[in-house]
């Protein structure tokens, strides 16, 4: 991911409740920037609803409390990836 969409993402995130080092609001879920700079944002999409799915198709393993904390923090980078995919689509003028 380049450095403009880093920032982004990390803005969105931290509006989302994620801290200055990204870290998710329940802790389930870390960025840094080693990670970030090596994913391209629909890697990080996908990786993230992905993630969820699993999240729920394991309440009995994981716990209700546990995957709603995971289901949380996952929802927030989708919304805000998916929030910055958006804002620079338009941007861009890409339909």
């Amino acid at each position: 991911m380049n450095e403009k969409l880093r920032a982004e993402l990390k803005r969105e995130l931290i509006a989302r409740g994620f801290d200055e080092s990204l870290r998710a609001p329940n802790g389930s879920v870390w960025f840094d920037d080693d990670y970030l700079r090596a994913t391209e944002i629909a890697e990080l999409l996908e990786t993230m609803v992905s993630k969820r799915d699993k999240a729920l198709s394991s309440v009995e393993v994981l716990g209700r409390e546990n995957t709603k904390d995971i289901y949380d923090d996952v929802a927030a980078v989708v919304d805000a990836a998916k929030s910055v995919i958006t804002r620079m689509s338009l941007r861009d003028g890409i339909d």
